[in-house]
């Protein structure tokens, strides 16, 4: 029997509505019938993305000034693409170019040594640049501090990078020098603090997210990422930033998720330590008590210059009553501290780690942190990346994640996952040493300490295997279980069925 779409529950037809896959999709949906038009408005504009150009904050005030469709807004995207001129003056400009070209070989020099080309480009990004800088006070003028304030149901803010659109005819040829060659750009150009005068050359991080902050004017927002916030801002200092941290606080304290990495300049890495190393940034995250997922990372993994120390980050006494997520990257850990802090989060699910390391001279070991969680804690998944710093009589080592446990297609984080979280290895463990005067939990740690406190010796920055005692109990766990039964599912599944293969056959060499 055949059922008129109109006559379907208002609940029904909204569910239908959200689940189009294209804006033309909902906008022919609406077109139906004055029912469906109302019911597919919420779905007709629910993100907006706003780009630092004045033509993007223009549309901004429009859609704010718009009677219906600013009530649809949830979520605002402000999208950052700061460029650095290499060079005020165009001979410096090309000089720079043909100096990072010798050192890239992919970078086309015919481009670079065609002069009118050049110049053009050149042109391109000073009127880029120009555009920036109007943009810049645009963004903290009344009228988009106005605009920002109609949008009565934002609760999702995100302030990222993302690669910039052609704005105008002339950016043309600067725009295709910085498709093709990305390395005589700064694609992700840190919001370093700037004077007035060279603001167009790096975009402090704080702000836009002042100026969005202040904007929105209360609190209510659930969702929070932002890409990149200079260290500097957490510093003591009585700066333009650092005055505007208590007002910025008060628009934190309804959010559910955070997501946030915490830049440096290079040069000022003795600042950036001084600022993390206050209460500022506890007292930051301690001001969203009701957050449910953290992410936090301090720097760039590919090139990290200082490890912040976790004490220092995380606020030490407080628990948040609903997190169930929270990852940490580039950080420094003192084992015990750590995991006093995690018995408070009583309702953690998911733990992720990347680029860690332990203190210099510490007399904890990496299984110090990882066997008490696999007997104390009850967390459904561990996710660890990167490197973990290891100090060893002869200097400091460490433990890449990607390495292997040996004889098996095993990595060490999978490893870990499994002993720390799997419930299905749990109870394999019980009925495998239940004849034996054995147990699990020293089963557990014994693994754990074979494959974290042993780190190899490395000539070279690649992964490794592992040796261990406890490869039969991973060998016999493959055999007997069948994956489909697990009970986990998503990645854990489809990773284990294939990294729990025993390697039958082939030499044992180093995994690239």
């Amino acid at each position: 029997m055949a059922i008129a779409l109109n006559s379907l529950p208002l609940e029904i037809l909204d569910q239908i509505c959200r689940s189009l896959p294209r804006h033309r999709d909902v906008s022919n949906f609406r077109l139906v019938c004055h029912r469906l038009a109302d019911v597919g408005l919420p779905a007709l504009l629910p993100r907006l993305t706003v780009q630092l150009f004045p033509e993007s904050l223009d549309r901004l005030c429009d859609v704010a000034s718009d009677p219906v469709l600013k009530h649809h807004v949830f979520i605002i995207v402000f999208v950052m693409d700061i460029f650095e001129p290499e060079g005020s003056t165009f001979d410096e400009w090309q000089d720079k170019l043909a100096e990072m070209a010798e050192y890239h070989p992919s970078v086309d020099l015919e481009m670079l040594e065609d002069e009118e080309e050049m110049r053009s480009s050149w042109e391109g990004l000073r009127l880029l640049l120009s555009r920036q800088e109007e943009a810049f006070r645009t963004l903290e003028s009344p009228r988009v501090q106005d605009a920002l304030q109609q949008f009565r149901n934002l609760n999702y803010l995100e302030v990222r990078y993302s690669k910039p659109r052609d704005g105008t005819p002339r950016d043309e040829t600067y725009m295709n020098i910085f498709k093709n060659h990305p390395y005589i750009h700064k694609e992700r150009q840190p919001f370093y603090p700037s004077s007035t005068e060279s603001m167009y050359t790096g975009c402090p991080g704080i702000k836009p997210l002042r100026s969005l902050l202040r904007g929105i004017g209360k609190p209510g927002l659930r969702t929070l990422r932002v890409a990149a916030l200079d260290a500097q801002f957490f510093n003591g200092n009585v700066t333009a930033e650092a005055a505007e941290f208590d007002s910025l606080l008060d628009r934190l304290r309804d959010l559910n998720t955070l997501q946030l990495t915490v830049t440096h300049d290079p040069d000022t890495m003795e600042s950036a330590e001084s600022g993390l190393s206050t209460d500022r940034f506890r007292t930051f995250l301690s001001s969203a008590p009701h957050l449910e997922d953290i992410d936090v990372q301090f720097g760039d993994t590919d090139l990290i210059n200082f490890y912040p120390k976790l004490a220092n980050v995380l606020p030490g006494e407080f628990s948040w009553p609903n997190l169930r997520r929270l990852r940490l990257s580039v950080v420094e850990i003192i084992p015990p501290t750590f995991l006093d802090f995690l018995r408070r989060q009583r309702s953690l699910e998911t733990l992720e780690l990347d680029h860690c390391q332990l203190p210099e001279g510490s007399t904890h070991s990496w299984s110090d942190l990882f066997a008490p969680l696999a007997v104390d804690f009850a967390l459904k998944k561990l996710v660890l990346s990167g490197t973990f710093g290891v100090e060893r009589p002869t200097g400091w080592d460490y433990i890449d994640m990607r390495d292997a446990v040996n004889d098996m297609e095993l990595q060490v984080c999978e490893a870990l996952d499994m002993v720390v979280c799997s419930r299905e290895f749990d109870a394999f463990l019980h009925n495998y040493v239940a004849m034996q005067d054995v147990d699990v939990g020293v089963v557990k740690q014994g693994i754990i300490r074979s494959l974290m406190d042993n780190p190899p010796a490395r000539a070279a920055e690649i992964t490794m295997r592992i040796p261990t005692d406890y490869a039969h109990y991973f060998k016999s766990f493959a055999l007997v279980t069948d994956s489909s039964n697990w009970g986990r599912g998503g990645m854990w599944v489809s990773g284990y069925e294939r990294s729990l293969r025993p390697v039958i056959e082939g030499p044992e060499a180093p995994r690239f």
